[in-house]
């Protein structure tokens, strides 16, 4: 491995922020921030195979074992990699699930799973089912964001097919500057992102009730996987209703009225929809060097309940909030704003975001845009589905995120368990699979 001068990685405003949802959401749900992305073949694999090689690949990655600190010179925070240059990417089992029920169900159960709270981690399994293998691997979003973890899958598949192949380490080992420059920048940042979440506050925020149970409380998802054919359907009824390449007005517009009998049914209060919306904002000039670490983009979008009936009003009305956000370097005034946050604690941040959010967001989405898994096939045979099943940080803890991987859109529903009644998300997937 190259010096810890030359690979001295410290964390963006953003990476601080997911460091302390992780803080947060241990506190709150028993288990940290962290998600799952479940890669589907259509044949069957050879399990302990590919979790040994997987394991080998994994373990030599020093990015799982990392622990915060702070540089004792300028006291930003920084990554500390294991000093014998070693992850701890040998955590894995080979599961078994009988039919699709049981395989749901592991599925949940592995990404609910907590991972280990003091160093960044992940968690793989090789699950045996009648049509195929599913290869589940459960990520600390401190380390890996959800393009961040098809790339890495998708190097692996190199491994596999190769076993003799043996990546370069310092390929993905980019250091950064420590962001202790243009104060002013970010102060200006902070004002601005205050501003937006007061004007955000001006309309009464529509809920879900907090659960009434202590932690642990875990996660449950809903899934839908459309064909390619479907698929192309579904794109081209968004470009002529949202606009050539504007799949995101149109998602968030038809995921606000599946969920809004959610809202209905459960009596929730308010006159809005407020909406974190996430998009990745990767650079793509150094595509290993850009695998690890959180590359995002946050909007706010909020939809007046007297909109939801209306698609073409909801689309429009989240285009000219986007391009207003977009305008006024929304998404670059909040990273520049979330540098300052890493002054304070991780746990004292965690409340502060818990805080905000929880009078201002009704639900989170999130659009992958295009698949950072690149093969058609996984270790030799052909894929038949990539999805993620994300924790939600809650509050809310309840979003909905898409994605389109192999020509097939999917989407995964997923929220905090308590927070509705499943047979209410069932009932919404459903609308939104008729009205796509």
């Amino acid at each position: 491995m190259a010096s810890e001068n030359r690979t001295r990685r410290y964390l963006t405003g953003l990476d601080w922020v997911m460091a302390s949802l992780d803080t947060e959401m241990r506190r709150t749900t028993g288990g940290g921030n962290n998600s799952q992305v479940v890669l589907g073949t259509r044949n069957p694999l050879n399990p302990e195979k590919v979790m040994r090689l997987f394991q080998s690949f994994a373990g030599r990655f020093p990015h799982f074992g990392m622990k915060i600190a702070r540089n004792p010179w300028n006291l930003a925070p920084v990554w500390k990699f294991p000093e014998d240059a070693r992850g701890i990417g040998r955590d894995g089992a080979v599961l078994k699930a009988g039919h699709e029920e049981d395989l749901h169900a592991v599925l949940e159960a592995h990404v609910n799973h907590p991972l280990p709270e003091s160093e960044a981690g992940i968690r793989a399994a090789v699950v045996e089912h009648a049509d195929g293998t599913r290869f589940a691997l459960s990520f600390d979003h401190r380390v890996l964001d959800a393009l961040g973890a098809e790339r890495f899958i998708s190097d692996f598949n190199e491994t596999c097919e190769n076993e003799e192949a043996s990546p370069r380490i310092e390929d993905y080992l980019s250091p950064n500057s420590p962001g202790l420059s243009r104060w002013a920048d970010k102060f200006r940042g902070g004002r601005f992102v205050n501003r937006m979440f007061l004007k955000l506050s001006q309309v009464p925020c529509r809920r879900l009730a907090v659960p009434n149970a202590a932690p642990p409380l875990p996660f449950r998802f809903q899934q839908l996987q459309f064909s390619t054919g479907e698929t192309e359907a579904v794109l081209e009824r968004a470009w002529d209703k949202a606009g050539y390449l504007m799949e995101m007005p149109y998602f968030l517009a038809a995921a606000t009225q599946a969920l809004h009998s959610v809202f209905e049914t459960e009596n929730a209060q308010g006159a809005a929809y407020s909406i974190p919306v996430t998009t990745d904002t990767r650079p793509q000039s150094d595509r290993r060097g850009e695998t690890f670490f959180n590359y995002a983009s946050f909007l706010f979008f909020q939809l007046p309940l007297e909109q939801v009936f209306n698609r073409i009003h909801l689309i429009q009305a989240i285009k000219r909030q986007m391009y207003e956000q977009v305008q006024n370097r929304f998404p670059a005034q909040v990273a520049d704003a979330s540098m300052l946050l890493r002054i304070a604690p991780l746990s004292i941040v965690g409340r502060i975001m818990a805080a905000t959010m929880r009078r201002r967001a009704s639900f989170s989405f999130s659009y992958l845009g295009r698949s950072g898994y690149s093969h058609e096939r996984f270790c030799g045979e052909e894929i038949s589905s990539l999805f993620h099943m994300p924790r939600v940080p809650y509050p809310p803890g309840a979003g909905i995120f898409f994605n389109i991987s192999g020509g097939r859109l999917h989407v995964t529903l997923s929220w905090l368990s308590g927070l509705t009644k499943q047979a209410y998300m069932v009932d919404a997937m459903d609308r939104l699979k008729n009205t796509l």
